[in-house]
Parts: C-alpha cells; sequence; structure tokens
C-alpha cells in the first residue's frame, strides 16, 4: 500500500514524535509498503497515518474529505490525552474522522469518549538496546533524556541533587535541547552552580542510548506524556526507571511500580534517589520489574501489531 505518515515536523530538531514517525516508517517499509513522512499531504496514497490528533486535524479533515471510504488511522500523544481533548474540539474531531486510533500504552483508551474505544488498538513503541552494551559508568549515574518544556519538568531532577550527602555518589547527565527560551538562564545557571548536574545539550541518539544504557538510573519527570521513547529506551536496555505518577507511564509501567513519584515533588525523587543509591535490594527490585516489561518494548512485538492493523484495514481498501 502507499501509506502517508503525518506528524508535526520542526526542521533539525528530533522530537519524540519524529523519532516514532520514523521508526513507524521503517516497520512499514519492512513489511512491503511504500511509505512517505510529511507534515502535509503529498499526493496520493492508500492510508493516511496522523501521528498527533489535535495538530494533525487539518490534514485528517481534508484527506477524509477527498477520499470518505480511505483508512485514517490517528495517533495518539500526550498532548492530544491530557490537555487537547479538554480544550480543542478538534482533537475529538480528528478522533471521530479515525477508522482506527493508536494508543501508545493501555491507560489511553479511558481518556476516549466510550464509542470510540472499540478503535482503538494499543501499539507500544519499541526499541533495542545499544551493542557492543557500555560497561555501566562509574559514579552512580542518573540518565535524563528530555528537551527543556515546561511539561516535561525538565529540572527537577537537579532540583532533587542540589542537597544531598556529600557521601552521595549520584550524578546527573541531562541530554536536550532547550525548546523554550525563558528557561535558558535557569538552565545555564544550574549546570553551571550545581556540581552534580551536567546538562550536555542535544546528541545523537546512538550516543544518549549509550549514556542510558550505561547509567544506574534514568528518571523521566515528565507532568504529561502520552507515552515515552526513553522509557522504551529504558526497558529495552533493562536500566531501572524512576518516573512522575501520570497515566502516560503508569499505563506502561503500571500502577504497583515502586520507583513512581508525585509530579512535581523534589522531595519524594529525593528520597528516591537515595534509596536507589543505599538500597541495593531496592534498585534489584526494580531492575528486575523492568527486565519483566521488556517484551512489550521489543520492536518484533511493534512490528506484529502494525502488520495486523494494516491487514485489518485491506478489508476497506
Amino acid at each position: 500500500m502507499q501509506i502517508l505518515i503525518v506528524t508535526p515536523l520542526t526542521k533539525d530538531l528530533v522530537t519524540g514524535n519524529r523519532v516514532t514517525a520514523e521508526r513507524w516508517a521503517k516497520i512499514m517499509q519492512e513489511l512491503g509498503h511504500d511509505v512517505t513522512v510529511s507534515d502535509h499531504l503529498t499526493g496520493d496514497c492508500d492510508v493516511l497515518v496522523a501521528l498527533h490528533a489535535f495538530r494533525s486535524y487539518p490534514v485528517v479533515a481534508e484527506f477524509r474529505a477527498q477520499n470518505s471510504e480511505r483508512p485514517v488511522i490517528v495517533a495518539l500523544t500526550g498532548t492530544d490525552l491530557y490537555r487537547d481533548l479538554k480544550i480543542h474540539p478538534e482533537t475529538l474531531r480528528s478522533l471521530q474522522l479515525a477508522t482506527s486510533i493508536v494508543a501508545l500504552q493501555r491507560k489511553a483508551t479511558g481518556e476516549l469518549p466510550s464509542e470510540l474505544h472499540s478503535r482503538v488498538v494499543v501499539i507500544y513503541q519499541s526499541s533495542l538496546p545499544p551493542r557492543p552494551f557500555p560497561e555501566p559508568a562509574p559514579s552512580f549515574q542518573v540518565c535524563v533524556a528530555a528537551h527543556f518544556r515546561k511539561e516535561k519538568d525538565p529540572l527537577r531532577v537537579a532540583f532533587a541533587v542540589r542537597d544531598l550527602p556529600t557521601s552521595s555518589k549520584i550524578r546527573v547527565r541531562h541530554f536536550g535541547r532547550i525548546l523554550e527560551s525563558d528557561m535558558q538562564g535557569e538552565v545555564e545557571r544550574e549546570n553551571r552552580e550545581n556540581p552534580r548536574y551536567e546538562w550536555l545539550g542535544e546528541v545523537g541518539h546512538q550516543r544518549a542510548l549509550r549514556a542510558l544504557a550505561s547509567s544506574q538510573l534514568v528518571v523521566i519527570s515528565s507532568l504529561l506524556e502520552g507515552s515515552s521513547n526513553t522509557l522504551c529506551e529504558a526497558l529495552a536496555c533493562g536500566t531501572p526507571v524512576l518516573a512522575s505518577r501520570i497515566p502516560g507511564l503508569i499505563g506502561t509501567l503500571g500502577e504497583e511500580y515502586p520507583g513512581l513519584f508525585s509530579p512535581g515533588s523534589t522531595d519524594e525523587l529525593r528520597d528516591l534517589l537515595l534509596r536507589c543509591e543505599s538500597d541495593n535490594s531496592f534498585l534489584t527490585d526494580l531492575k528486575g520489574r523492568v527486565g519483566k516489561l521488556a517484551p512489550l518494548v521489543h520492536p518484533d512485538r511493534e512490528k506484529r501489531a502494525w502488520s495486523d492493523l494494516l491487514r485489518s484495514l485491506s478489508p476497506v481498501l
């Protein structure tokens, strides 16, 4: 089939949505389809995949007006689920025009009107660990991989390690670009004044992945998340995770995962960091739970899910 994946694209900026779109394109090409990734309609296609219900609504509406019978797959992002559905009616309209709706974790369905539930397919994002696998970092390294946007609460880890005991060996390495200019001064000041925090800017994916794999912990402090490529990479690498207690992360980690902290809570995160460093049984438990979740993010699982979904559309075509 001719498949068009539409997602908001920003020149020279690698966002989670862009990573997801490019990975899906590769999967679909391996399944034998002809795939284009764009931010607008480009020529004719048999299937439209729109990643971001609200921001892709104009394309979804235009495609549906031109091709009333052809399948439309709308993939939900975190801002779709936990912000835009409440304030932008175009988000719901985009989903109503969809033949199928892709969610990235199991709690997403509950955010949607019940009449849409039958259209939802959960497809976990996938990742593989780096090869060769890196040696563990010499200090107790904590990895953060997040661009600087307020919804990511990206400096929460830096705040949490400011006043740790001098005996602690915790060091934070943060990979990501500043996307909101009003955060620039605060980030640079934290990087300059906090000896436990190092901001490395935006780096290549493989370098960031190797840092994640060699770390003792990964922290995801988002206030809003539909799912998380970083979480999937941590599961694939077997790196324990501390994560904010929000639906987009609980939907993969589970309600009982012990490495969760209240969104925005510096104190809870600090306590968890110190516990991970000082209590080897707790860190081992987190590592074991992450290992059990790793099959969710194996590329074969994601590929099978897309194969099944695309095959299910054949009667429509």
